[in-house]
């Protein structure tokens, strides 16, 4: 019996071996990417301080345009969002929207101070499926400081979503050296890609950016907990 491989056979099996190795190249990117995001989560959750300024360009649909804020964290359930910069955001009817206003956060209350001089206290109550102003403006730093229902979504996604991650090619964004993590979010037929950067050396965020919007933290300065 002749040992020689049909050349059709061999077609077929290099061909399925090329395939194969292409397939195992990407668990590798997924593995690092959700890795990375372990580490940035486990870093944020071992902090007892933080601190940082946020600059918003666009960052979401909730408080639109150009403003800079303050964060000071100083554990759970307690920290200062403070504008520093205003936006000169007007809304009308075809770009609902609104102006950040400033948050106090301690023993479990949360006091809104507006941009029109009023203000409210409510508890600061960490809803499922929702996400309020304050995290939506804090971003994703104070979501894993403040270990929020929100955290595991890139890892547990809610029923009806589905999030890939993999890491991007940038590894320079807004003059900073970073690793790009890309999220490819799926919901009810629709589809986003948002762009997380974190530290090329620590596991900290630098911001993210999608459609043209990014929120980009800077000044950042960490105390991790004690023994």
């Amino acid at each position: 019996m002749s040992s020689e491989v049909e050349p059709n056979t061999f077609d077929c099996r290099l061909q399925c071996v090329v395939t194969l190795l292409a397939a195992l190249s990407l668990v590798p990117l997924q593995n690092r990417a959700n890795d990375l995001l372990l580490d940035v989560r486990s870093h944020y959750g071992g902090l007892k301080r933080f601190e940082a300024t946020i600059t918003h360009h666009n960052s979401s649909g909730l408080f639109r345009g150009d403003y800079e804020q303050h964060l000071v964290w100083n554990g759970k359930h307690t920290f200062e969002l403070t504008v520093t910069k205003k936006s000169d955001f007007k809304p009308v009817a075809e770009r609902p929207g609104s102006l950040a206003p400033d948050y106090r956060a301690k023993g479990g209350t949360l006091t809104t101070l507006r941009p029109n001089g009023t203000e409210d206290t409510s508890p600061l109550v960490d809803e499922p499926h929702t996400m309020p102003g304050w995290e939506v403006s804090g971003g994703p730093a104070l979501t894993f400081l403040e270990n929020t229902h929100n955290a595991d979504f890139y890892f547990k996604p809610p029923s009806g979503f589905e999030v890939s991650l993999s890491m991007g090619a940038k590894k320079l964004w807004q003059t900073r050296a970073v690793r790009e993590i890309v999220l490819d979010i799926k919901f009810e037929g629709r589809e986003w890609k948002l762009s997380t950067f974190v530290d090329a050396k620590r596991p900290l965020f630098v911001g993210f950016a999608y459609d043209g919007g990014w929120m980009l933290y800077d000044n950042g300065r960490t105390v991790p907990a004690g023994p």
